[in-house]
């Protein structure tokens, strides 16, 4: 008799405890459920905050000191500037598509602030000194700093900058003693010159590159 109650005492003591952890993990299940308990990993929920990257440019074939980024735009690095290797009016791989166009300087200007392209909406008009380094004279230069006779025409790298027009392009830079004229760069011959504002002549854009 003795050993019967003995069992029985056993089974009530296993049934207690079995119905004291089944309670207890019940009862974290709702704490989790509930957000109560923080069931993310610790790594995961002390992870900072990601920052939003720049867009980055392209990694594209070299052209010399040139970086072409496939998407209709072209870095100088020796300057950090980044063209569009079409004059506006122009596209395609060699820039064979669309027509030239031309603007007064003031039309230039405006076009400009106008242009969101290849993601990128900081394009402006190249000043006269940014505008110069694209000259490429493939025979030296003048001591008045054109490029000698014979230099090949337009005075500028054909392959980085297809079907370039070997006239006048625009610069952003105004004349100081004449408030009419603006800087041009004359593809050429390769040298900057004076020119009256009204004229409609061609159009390159440039951004920062940053």
């Amino acid at each position: 008799m003795l050993d019967d109650k003995r069992k029985w005492s056993y089974w009530v003591k296993v049934v207690a405890i079995g119905t004291l952890i089944g309670g207890a993990a019940a009862l974290i299940g709702v704490l989790y459920s509930s957000n109560i308990i923080d069931n993310e990993p610790r790594e995961k929920k002390d992870k900072p905050p990601q920052p939003q990257l720049k867009k980055e440019p392209e990694q594209g074939s070299s052209i010399g000191q040139y970086i072409d980024h496939g998407d209709g735009t072209i870095t100088d690095t020796k300057t950090g500037l980044m063209w569009k290797r079409c004059a506006e009016g122009l596209s395609g791989d060699n820039c064979e598509h669309g027509k030239l166009e031309k603007y007064t300087w003031g039309e230039a200007m405006q076009r400009a602030k106008d242009v969101d392209y290849a993601g990128y909406s900081d394009w402006q008009l190249p000043s006269i000194e940014e505008l110069k380094t694209l000259v490429y004279c493939s025979k030296g230069v003048d001591k008045y700093g054109s490029c000698n006779d014979g230099s090949t025409e337009p005075t500028i790298n054909q392959q980085a900058f297809p079907n370039t027009e070997k006239w006048s392009y625009w610069s952003g830079t105004p004349i100081a003693y004449n408030s009419g004229s603006a800087w041009v760069v004359f593809f050429n011959y390769g040298n900057p010159f004076a020119l009256n504002r009204s004229n409609d002549l061609a159009v390159r854009l440039v951004r920062n590159g940053q």
